[in-house]
């Protein structure tokens, strides 16, 4: 079974800027062990999903959305 795993976000540039911020993560993963794990404060199904618009308050830094992979 394959794990593959899906960024999807907004980013108000061009889609070489977008690569660099995919390389940017990568790096700091390496770098700064649990970084990003630890900037995902939510996470939530799919079904889920609206949810992710009203999320608010001083811990809430980015929410991932989580989609299973099909049987």
């Amino acid at each position: 079974m394959r794990f593959n795993q899906v960024v999807v976000g907004s980013v108000n540039s061009n889609r070489s800027h977008f690569e660099m911020a995919l390389s940017d993560m990568l790096d700091i993963n390496s770098n700064f062990s649990g970084l990003l794990k630890d900037m995902f404060t939510h996470r939530l199904r799919l079904e889920d999903y609206d949810k992710a618009f009203t999320l608010n308050g001083p811990g809430h830094i980015k929410t991932v959305i989580e989609v299973e992979p099909w049987s």
